[in-house]
């Protein structure tokens, strides 16, 4: 028998989905605050290899 998890099945899932679709959202932030984090995570990972 295979026991999984699935995040979609979880009570935070399902209450973020009920308020994606009810429109209940908020936006924290735009494409450049995204781009800025994932370099964030980029050069914090490089620095951390290379240590």
């Amino acid at each position: 028998m295979q026991n999984t998890y699935d995040f979609l099945d979880t009570s935070a899932a399902i209450e973020a989905r009920e308020e994606a679709e009810l429109g209940q959202t908020h936006l924290i932030g735009d494409l450049a605050d995204f781009n800025e984090w994932i370099d964030t995570i980029d050069s914090a990972s490089t620095t951390s290899i290379h240590s």
